[in-house]
């Protein structure tokens, strides 16, 4: 919803519409993403974890629940931080539809 208020609102105030160039941004961060998820296994070693022990370390569990709780509530927090004062509200994208 957030993408398409925005690119409703630069069509506005450019008279281009340019969301070609932003889905395409967007698939390659995303693609990015999913390449850098590789990265995981090389992390997940330097912190001592081993797939093929019995039990983990209390180090290598330490990691673990702070990457899998730590890690998503930073990116929310980012993300909270981010929209907090998002300039487009509902008047706005109002305006921004209908001046196409």
């Amino acid at each position: 919803a957030v993408l398409g208020a925005v690119l409703d609102a630069v069509a506005a105030r450019t008279g281009q519409a340019r969301s070609g160039k932003c889905f395409g941004v967007m698939s390659a961060a995303n693609k990015m993403g999913y390449a850098a998820a590789g990265l995981v296994y090389v992390l997940l070693e330097a912190v001592g974890y081993d797939p093929a022990a019995p039990a983990q370390t209390q180090s290598a569990l330490s990691w673990l629940i702070g990457a899998y709780i730590g890690v998503p509530v930073l990116c929310a927090l980012c993300v909270s931080a981010l929209m907090w004062r998002f300039p487009i509200d509902r008047a706005a994208q109002a305006a921004a539809v209908r001046t196409d």
